[in-house]
């Protein structure tokens, strides 16, 4: 053994050794070869002794040892890859799919079984008034809201909200308190002389052909809608910063701010559909 070995002031040399060739695909002797090579390494280049439980392999061996290890790593599958990430499905809505209009509340009074709802009777610039249920009560006292100018999500499908048959949403600012839940709920005001019927315009995107009734239902295209659509540091309504405007002028909530664009949770206003 020590023949085999050359002296010199402070280091150690060993001679090189023939390394095994793993079989292809054995992974774990590759593995352990590439370790012994860099335990060697570092062995020749620090005079320190190698990793414990580390096999000598010299330089001159290292050659040999990395064939050996591609040669044990080639015929390995190839690890499989990642899956692209799901598109948003709520991705290609956009606020334009919604219709919003200008509403006047003709009529208001207080739904028979729910504690939190309003009935409406509301003109939108039709044959004839829609009836719309909010859960405004907790908010608004029934003469503050009667005669009043509202915004309207009118391409919702009716549905029937404790037995109060309901046809559109009214838009409101609802504040966001730190622990999530909501605080001060507010109508969207349009300008006083906005006329009934009027369609909101969203600052610098073109105005395209609102969803149906049926297709918002099927898709639920205004919950991804509703998803960006915020109250700014103003007051004024906008969706993923464009605003929204009638006659050219932002539509506003009075004091909420940095809030959300809605109406109250279903879950606080009693809301069921069916």
């Amino acid at each position: 053994i020590c023949s085999a070995m050359l002296r010199s002031p402070g280091r150690v040399s060993r001679a090189p050794r023939a390394q095994p060739v793993p079989a292809p695909g054995d992974r774990s002797m590759a593995l352990q070869m590439l370790n012994d090579i860099i335990a060697e390494l570092e062995f020749q280049l620090q005079g320190a002794p190698a990793a414990a439980g580390a096999k000598a392999t010299t330089p001159a061996a290292a050659p040999q040892a990395a064939a050996a290890a591609a040669a044990a790593t080639a015929n390995l599958p190839a690890p499989p890859e990642a899956k692209a990430a799901a598109p948003d499905k709520g991705s290609k809505y956009t606020i334009t799919d919604a219709k919003l209009v200008v509403g006047l509340l003709e009529r208001v009074w207080p739904h028979p079984d729910g504690e939190k709802l309003f009935c409406e009777q509301v003109n939108v610039g039709e044959e004839e008034p829609r009836n719309i249920a909010s859960g405004l009560r907790a908010h608004y006292a029934q003469h503050e809201l009667e005669g009043r100018k509202v915004i309207i999500v009118a391409n919702l499908r009716a549905i029937s909200l404790l037995g109060f048959k309901s046809h559109g949403m009214v838009l409101c600012g609802v504040e966001q308190l730190p622990d999530g839940s909501e605080g001060r709920v507010e109508i969207i005001e349009p300008p006083e002389s906005a006329a009934v019927g009027t369609v909101v315009e969203v600052e610098g995107l073109d105005g395209g052909q609102p969803l149906s009734e049926s297709k918002m239902a099927k898709t639920k295209a205004f919950k991804y809608i509703a998803e960006n659509l915020r109250v700014d540091a103003e007051g004024s309504v906008a969706w993923r910063g464009h605003r929204l405007l009638v006659d050219g002028v932002a539509l506003r909530s009075p004091t909420v701010r940095e809030g959300i664009a809605a109406e109250p949770h279903e879950e606080e206003t009693g809301m069921a559909s069916g």
